[in-house]
């Protein structure tokens, strides 16, 4: 491949998926200075627990029965939790939550902040397309440090910066990783 053919891809790829990076960049910098966003939550139900068994083999139908039987109309890609507690997935858009305390039932309604929706789907709690799309992200983004890396130390002109401000970042990162 040639140097125009790779600065191309390079440019086109750090395009596409600049405004993905941003909010990447921004929910885990929001998450990291505990500003989490928040859940609006509404208790839909509370009774009798139908004899369940969250440790069932298909927690999936499980989950989707007890919702059913409870009068709660939602379609959901996976359920995540334990024996006394499961959460309907994705948890970046309107989910709920279904525990068991003592032998009641308490179901409840979450509903994300733009906030928390951005982290859960940071945090990889988003639809599973999307979680299709954040590998072949991740891997865009291994492509455009990777070739931008090689552009630069390639460059007569530029080989020095890179030099120097790779090795700054690499001494950063062992230092604070250190600390």
């Amino acid at each position: 491949m040639n140097r125009k053919t790779l600065i191309n891809l390079h440019l086109i790829s750090a395009s596409f998926f600049a405004p993905v990076l941003v909010i990447i960049g921004l929910s885990g910098g929001l998450y990291l200075l505990d500003i989490k966003g928040e859940n609006v939550e509404t208790i839909v139900y509370s009774g009798d627990n139908f004899n369940i068994d969250f440790s069932a083999d298909d927690r999936n139908k499980e989950t989707e029965r007890v919702l059913k039987a409870a009068g709660i109309e939602h379609s959901f890609d996976y359920t995540r939790g334990n024996s006394d507690l499961t959460i309907t997935r994705p948890t970046s858009q309107t989910h709920f939550m279904l525990e068991l305390k003592n032998s009641e039932l308490v179901i409840t309604k979450r509903e994300p902040s733009l906030i928390r929706s951005l982290i859960e789907l940071h945090k990889g709690h988003g639809p599973t397309e999307f979680k299709w799309f954040q590998k072949f992200v991740s891997l865009a983004l291994l492509f455009i440090l990777i070739s931008g890396l090689f552009l630069g130390l390639t460059s007569p002109m530029l080989r020095n910066k890179t030099i120097v401000i790779s090795g700054a970042g690499v001494v950063s990162v062992i230092i604070l990783a250190m600390l």
